[in-house]
C-alpha cells in the first residue's frame, strides 16, 4: 500500500467554483455592456425580402387600438423552430396585456433557418397552427440591416420605439424574469407607442 496523502479536494473545489464565477461574472458584465449598446439603438425591420407565413383567424386580436407598438424577436439556426411556433400562444398574454392599455403589440418574429430546412420550417408553421405571422429570413437580411446587433441569442429580441429604437430588450417568451420586468414596466413602455 502506497502511505500517500490523498490530495485535498476542498482547494480544488473551491478553486473551480471560483473559476466558473468569474466566468459567469464576466459574460454578465458583456451582456451589460451589450445591452447599454444596444437600448436606443435604431433597428430597421422591414420584412420585403423575406418570406411571410401566416394564419389568420377569427377574432385574433387585430389593429382595433390606436397605438401600435412592436416586439421584434429574431432567431437564427441554432434555435427550434418547433418551439418557436409552439409558444405562440404565450404572446397572446403579452399582447392582451398591452391591448388593456389601449396598444397594439406587433410581435415579430423572424427566423433564419438553413436553407435546406426552409420548406420543413414552413410544413412545422401550419402543422402548429402558429396564430403570430412569422417571417422566414433565407438572406440573412435582418442581421446585414442591423450589423450593430450582438451575437448573443439572448439579446436579439427587444420592444422598440416610434422611431424603431430599441427600448426593452429580452424575450418574455423564453425568461419569466423578462416577462415579469415588461409587465412591471408596461405603464411607462407604452408612452412610446405609435
Amino acid at each position: 500500500m502506497c502511505n500517500r496523502r490523498p490530495y485535498p479536494i476542498i482547494p480544488y473545489f473551491l478553486l473551480i467554483i471560483f473559476l466558473l464565477a468569474s466566468c459567469r461574472q464576466k459574460n454578465n458584465q458583456v451582456l451589460s455592456d451589450e445591452y447599454i449598446r444596444l437600448v436606443g439603438t435604431r433597428v430597421s425591420y422591414n420584412c420585403q425580402g423575406l418570406i411571410k407565413l401566416s394564419q389568420h383567424y377569427k377574432g385574433r386580436q387585430n389593429k382595433l387600438c390606436g397605438k401600435k407598438i412592436v416586439y421584434i424577436s429574431y432567431h437564427d439556426s441554432t434555435e427550434c423552430s418547433p418551439c418557436l411556433f409552439s409558444e405562440s400562444g404565450d404572446w397572446e398574454i403579452v399582447m392582451n396585456e398591452f391591448k388593456k392599455k389601449g396598444i397594439y403589440l406587433q410581435p415579430i418574429l423572424i427566423i433564419e433557418p438553413s436553407k435546406k430546412k426552409i420548406k420543413h420550417v414552413e410544413q412545422l408553421y401550419y402543422l402548429s397552427k402558429c396564430k403570430l405571422d412569422v417571417y422566414i429570413d433565407t438572406a440573412g437580411v435582418f442581421l446585414k440591416s442591423n450589423p450593430r446587433l450582438p451575437k448573443d441569442n439572448k439579446m436579439r429580441s427587444f420592444l422598440l420605439d416610434k422611431q424603431s429604437k430599441v427600448i426593452f430588450i429580452g424575450d418574455p417568451i423564453k425568461n419569466s424574469l423578462v416577462m415579469q420586468n415588461l409587465l412591471e414596466g408596461l405603464d411607462s413602455l407604452c408612452k412610446y407607442a405609435k
